[in-house]
This record gives structure tokens, sequence and C-alpha cells, in this order.
């Protein structure tokens, strides 16, 4: 398929919408930042069915603006939340771009892309990292770079999705509330869920009307009642006076909603004005408004009584047994939050000098309420225990994926992908370890003699595996020094997982000497707090 007319884009919002629609109750769990709302998959949902009935109403053969038009008038009506706004944001931006044109080539897709972002950025007062803002910032930006060189919708959407799904996993490094939930953000995987459907749509899968959202795996982010800052969900629709206007009522709106509550979201388009805040005083609001217009619809909610209810579901969801289940070793609690970030369900505190026994590991398994449950030892002297484990547990299938180190388990979630059989998941999951490099920085604890060299007690070492590749009394050199010699360029990551003993100033030294050496390599840096080893070091 080379270029997207009216029913087609039909057919692939219908498949969208498909496949939010199936993650309904995981995105609605997921939803932690800024406060509990617990509907995100819902406010997204609403939008997306308001869109379908505009579009039931076409002709058979509807012309591709008729069909962004219904879908642009209809996501802004049903539009709830952030989530939902933001989403009918999107919508607007690549609605305008298209026009009057009857057709889309993939750049001409990816140019409209790149107006949803900018249009859904500026519906935001204060535009935060880490939700799915990025995942739209991040398709668009890739998209125009791809568009250049693709010419098959079938391989460009199968591009994007991966992009918005990497940009996902992204979130909780960009956002703290995220990594101590462990979770990822709800809106973001919502837009994933989106572009996936895309592109199950051009790769030619049957669409189907889903009536039940599906039981899924939901990590039980847990935020407490102490945390929301506003008790009031408000939500208005009000049709201006003036719609000459709109603009300068916008701005007036925003900056009063700011002054008022938080989480706010307004725009106006078309003569309606919509806005989306949290606040202690939802009637001020409304008597703010109605100086410029008409109520159309009001939606105000106590989010302390939300947060109940959404407490709740989690906890009856997680009482269902789910098709797979992860558990991984992990050296500190830091680690252990990266994990629990990729939807691991339970961690095994230990590593290098503590590793955990075979009833850690049981107990572990027998809490995790699934039909196969993946096990990362990442260690290897670990693995060998694991494996044993494969024999021990009865009421459900064990499966081990040799991870030898931190960065090989995290290499492996980022395979991970529920649609597969067990047994080609394992597969993935072991080529997406091998995939990564991994170095480690500790130090020597003797005199030793290797290759010709003394090393000697004291000195930091840096290893790939277990070859010393570096040594010397300079950490930083040895780092730097070590990186150098093990990168390749196929490598387009070097992520820094630093522990105990090692301070910010240091870490960022070794970033900048990264950056200057390898202008186009990405450097991430995150805390670790693992004991043992300064440095955990993964080249992607």
């Amino acid at each position: 398929m080379k270029e997207i007319d009216g029913p087609q884009f039909v057919a692939a919002f219908k498949k969208a919408l498909e496949e939010v629609a199936l993650h309904e109750e995981e995105l609605n769990a997921l939803n932690v930042f800024p406060v509990p709302d617990g509907d995100t998959g819902s406010n997204m949902l609403a939008a997306m069915r308001e869109a379908l009935k505009n579009l039931a109403e076409l002709e058979d053969t509807p012309s591709l603006p008729r069909v962004l038009r219904a879908i642009k008038e209809g996501t802004l009506m049903g539009a709830r939340g952030n989530s939902g706004v933001i989403l009918s944001q999107i919508f607007r931006g690549f609605a305008d771009h298209v026009g009057e044109r009857t057709g889309l080539d993939v750049r001409e897709f990816a140019e409209a892309l790149d107006n949803a972002r900018k249009v859904a950025y500026r519906a935001v007062m204060k535009p935060v990292e880490g939700t799915m803002l990025t995942v739209i910032r991040m398709v668009a930006e890739e998209g125009l770079k791809i568009a250049q060189e693709l010419e098959e919708f079938e391989d460009f959407f199968g591009r994007i999705s991966a992009i918005a799904e990497d940009a996902v996993v992204m979130t909780p490094r960009l956002l703290p509330m995220l990594k101590e939930a462990g979770v990822v953000d709800a809106g973001a995987k919502g837009l994933y869920y989106i572009f996936e459907g895309f592109r199950k749509f051009v790769a030619g899968e049957e669409i189907k009307e889903v009536k039940i959202a599906a039981q899924v795996e939901i990590p039980a982010a847990r935020v407490s009642e102490e945390e929301i800052t506003y008790t009031y969900c408000t939500e208005v629709i009000c049709k201006l006076k003036d719609p000459d206007l709109e603009k300068e009522v916008e701005k007036r709106i925003r900056e009063y909603l700011e002054g008022v509550g938080d989480s706010v979201v307004a725009f106006a388009q078309d003569g309606i004005l919509k806005l989306h805040v949290h606040t202690d005083h939802p009637g001020e609001v409304l008597e703010k408004l109605i100086l410029h217009g008409e109520l159309q619809k009001i939606k105000i909610e106590n989010m302390r009584i939300q947060h109940q209810h959404i407490v709740e579901m989690v906890d009856r969801v997680e009482q269902t047994r789910k098709k797979y289940g992860k558990v991984a070793v992990a050296p500190s609690e830091s680690i252990a939050k990266i994990f629990r970030s990729f939807g691991v369900d339970e961690v095994v505190l230990g590593g290098q000098t503590m590793n955990p026994s075979l009833a850690d590991l049981k107990k572990a398994v027998e809490k995790v309420k699934a039909e196969t449950v993946i096990i990362l030892p990442n260690n290897s002297n670990i693995v060998l225990t694991a494996q044993q484990l494969v024999e021990h547990v009865d009421d459900k299938q064990v499966k081990v994926i040799p991870t030898e180190s931190i960065q090989e388990g995290v290499g492996a979630l980022m395979r991970f992908d529920e649609s597969l059989e067990p047994e080609d998941l394992v597969e993935e999951m072991i080529d997406g370890a091998k995939g990564v490099t991994s170095l480690s920085v500790t130090y020597a604890v003797r005199d030793t003699k290797l290759n010709g060299e003394k090393i000697r007690e004291g000195e930091y070492i840096a290893l790939k595996g277990k070859e010393i590749v570096e040594h010397g009394e300079d950490r930083i050199n040895v780092v730097v020094k070590a990186i150098d010699r093990s990168i390749n360029s196929d490598h387009e990551m070097v992520t820094l997982i630093y522990g105990e003993g090692v301070d910010e100033d240091e870490v960022e030294e070794i970033k900048s000497r990264l950056l200057e050496m390898y202008p186009d390599i990405d450097v991430d840096v995150v805390f670790g707090g693992q004991p043992h080893y300064y440095y955990l070091i993964s080249l992607e």
C-alpha cells in the first residue's frame, strides 16, 4: 500500500480503536500520573467511539477530508480527561495539515504527524515529557526521517509502531513518579496501541468488533491518597459567545486555570472551548466560563473516591491468571524498580556475592498468577539455580532466559512480546539478551597477571563478560577506555548504570567525554545503587 484514501483511513481507525479497547483496563490501571485518575483507557476510547459515530454517518466511500473532519470533530466532543483531550488535538493537527488532499503517501502522512505533534504540544499549558506527548514527538521526528527512504505503508507503520513502543519504555526515565510506581505512562501506551492498530491494519489483520476489554497484564501501581493535590477533576465544553475572540479567550482561561489548579489542558476550536483541570473549586471555574459563553457539557469527579475505585479494580485484576508473568533477580532496589518499569511482576534481590537460593526463586514464581513465568537470573552464578526450578513448580510453566548480567536482562525484556507462544518468546528474548554488549567496572581484590599484564590489588578493572578489557588507577579513564575498546559502528546507545560510591559529577564527566567522542550515539545515565560494581554498562 503506497497511498491511504478515505475508506482505508476509516478501516485503520477502526483497527486502532479495537486495539485500545482490548487494552482499556490495562491503561486504566496504569494511570498514576500526575494523580490516580484511573480512566485513561476509558477516556481515549470515549473520544474514539464518538468519532466512530460520526464515521458511521458518512457515505459508503467517503473522501479523506470528510473522514478526517468526522474524526477531528468526534474526538473533540467525546474527549474526556487529559489523555482524551490531547488525543483529540493529535487528530486535529493531522486533519488540519491534510486539508483537502484525497490521498496520502508515506511522506505526506509523516508531515501530517509532525503537525499533529505541534498542535498537541500547544494544547497543553506546561507540556511534560514522559507522557503521550513524548510518543507523538518521537514518532513525528523519526517518521519524517524514515519517510525519505520508505514508500510502502506496511514498512512505515511497522517502523513507527516500534518507535512508539520504544518511547513508552522511556517514560519512566523521564518521569520519576512513573519510575517510583513501577509503570509506564498510560496515555503514552494508549497512543502506542493506536499506532499498533494502524500497523495491524496495513498488515492485513481482520477488524473485529470489541465489546469487552480483554484481561491483560496490569502492573499494580500504588499512589497514596495524600499525593492527590486537588480533589475535583473538572471538564467543561463551552460554546463561545464570540468565536472571533476564541484565541484571546483561550489565553485568558488558561492563565486563570493555572492559578486555581493543575493538569491544565484548554483550547478553543471552531467556536468551542474545551478544558480539563484538577481543582478544589469547580464551581468558580464554571462561573468564569459562563462569562464567555454557554456551557454545553460538564463533568466533575471526586478523584479521592476515584482513587479508591482504581485500587479495588487493580486488586480484582491481580487475582486473574494471565498468560505470562516475569521474575527477575536484581542487586539493588533501584535496579528492581527499573525491571518493574518493564512489567516484571516479582524481583528477587540478589546477585554477586548474594546469590538467591532455589527456595527464594520458587517463592517469587509462586506469587505470580500466570500460566507461564519467565525467569531472568541476570547473573552467571544464578542461571543454573533458575534452570533447576523448572522441575520444582507444578501449577505453571517456567521458562529461563539465561541472562548473565543486568544489561542482558533489560535487553531480553525489550523483546518481550505477549502475542508469541512460549518457545518462540524464549527465543526472541534470548536474541534480545545476546544483542547487548555488557561491561562492568569493579576493583581488583588481589594482585594478578593476565595476558602478560600485571594488575595490582585495588586497581579499577573493566570486564566484558569474564574478560578484563581495561584496568588502571583512574576510574573515569578505565570506563571511557573500556567503552572505546568495545564499541562498534552498529551501536546506537550507551547506558551507564552507576552504583554505590559513585557521585553524579563523575558520571556527568564520563557522559560528556563519551558524547564528545561519539556525537551520534545516545548516552543514558541511570542510578542503580548496586554494590561491588561501580558501573554496569550496556552497548546497544
